[in-house]
């Protein structure tokens, strides 16, 4: 269903229907698959021909793909959470994924809780934590260059 969706988004051996991309992509959804619930949510932010923009359905989508332990969910909903923030709950909120997503290794996560603290959004201002997390996403992705070099 993820794939059938992808043949749709890129018109291949089909024509471009985002609709029906989106269709198939829901359906997989459903049964917990948490890419068609990220890719799904991207398209219903961005929104596509044939397909509206609904954020609070690509927040949902997110959020369950966030619970389901996805990371990319996780750092895509918590940068939502920030965006649209209406209160300090939804900071909150955000720095609990972007905590979730850096313990799974994502640099960008940790370098947003680094900002999150050396600012106090969501958390107490802490330079000491801030500079750890910003310590921390440099390492990630030195380290993720190094991975990326060595494959070559």
């Amino acid at each position: 269903q993820v794939a059938l969706g992808f043949l749709y988004q890129k018109g291949l051996g089909v024509k471009v229907d985002y609709a029906q991309a989106v269709y198939w992509w829901d359906k997989a959804a459903a049964q917990g698959n948490t890419e068609a619930m990220r890719t799904a949510a991207r398209v219903y932010l961005t929104g596509a021909p044939g397909v509206e923009l609904d954020v609070p359905k690509s927040m949902k989508y997110y959020q369950k793909a966030a619970e389901a332990n996805d990371a990319v969910a996780q750092l895509n909903l918590a940068q939502l959470l920030i965006k649209f923030a209406r209160d300090d709950d939804d900071l909150k909120q955000a720095a609990y994924w972007f905590m979730r997503a850096a313990e799974q290794g994502s640099p960008a996560a940790m370098h947003n809780l680094g900002l999150m603290f050396e600012k106090g959004l969501g958390v107490p201002a802490d330079a000491a934590e801030s500079k750890k997390w910003y310590a921390k996403a440099e390492e990630a992705k030195a380290a993720a260059k190094q991975a990326h070099a060595s494959a070559k």
